[in-house]
């Protein structure tokens, strides 16, 4: 029983959060929304996930929310660490996905295609959190495309970064995208499966 509200500052009050099985935060700015949700919420949506098993799917800037980057306020839920920040206004484009094969058992709608295309604008790029030999999540799909359109943002730091992110934390479960999948004709069902 999934249900969606919309509250004034485009987050849960700490009161509607137990009647909520997943937040979505989703693009914009990642510290902006740290920021407006204050420590004691910062506080419940770690305990909602960790402890009571709920989700948090977060988009673009709401994948760096979830993070684990040093020196971004972030809520360490995911053992991804983005890179590259310096850049982060890389541009905007449909950029090419492939999917793993654990990426193609949650989304079987992209087997039989070679890739799948999915808008994405300024999103992180993330490796393992720094000191993980090897990481908890599970890389969902992969960038295939260099974006490095503006912001003298280096060519090849794209290709080969994830795309999209699952992992398995306390009793929840959190899902990070660095592009729009909501933003993209034929693939918005990703965001609810997710």
């Amino acid at each position: 029983d999934i249900r969606l509200e919309r509250e004034a500052v485009g987050v849960p009050s700490l009161g509607k959060l137990k009647d909520l099985d997943v937040v979505v935060f989703p693009g914009g700015s990642g510290s902006g929304e740290y920021n407006s949700l204050g420590l004691g919420l910062r506080e419940a949506l770690r305990d909602f996930v960790l402890k009571e098993g709920n989700g948090i799917v977060g988009i673009c800037a709401g994948a760096y929310l979830i993070s684990d980057t040093e020196g971004y306020p972030c809520l360490n839920l995911i053992d991804a660490h983005a890179v590259d920040r310096e850049h982060d206004e890389r541009g905007s484009a449909l950029v090419e996905v492939s999917f793993s094969e654990k990426g193609l058992a949650i989304f079987p709608e992209m087997k039989g295609c070679a890739n799948g295309y999915i808008q994405y604008h300024d999103g992180p790029l993330f490796i393992p959190s720094k000191g993980a030999l090897s990481p908890d999540y599970e890389e969902l799909a992969a960038i295939e495309s260099d974006v490095h359109l503006t912001g003298n943002a280096p060519a090849g730091m794209t290709p080969g970064k994830p795309f999209l992110l699952c992992q398995e934390v306390g009793k929840g479960r959190v899902f990070a995208c660095a592009g729009h999948p909501e933003g993209t004709a034929g693939m918005r069902w990703i965001v609810p499966r997710m």
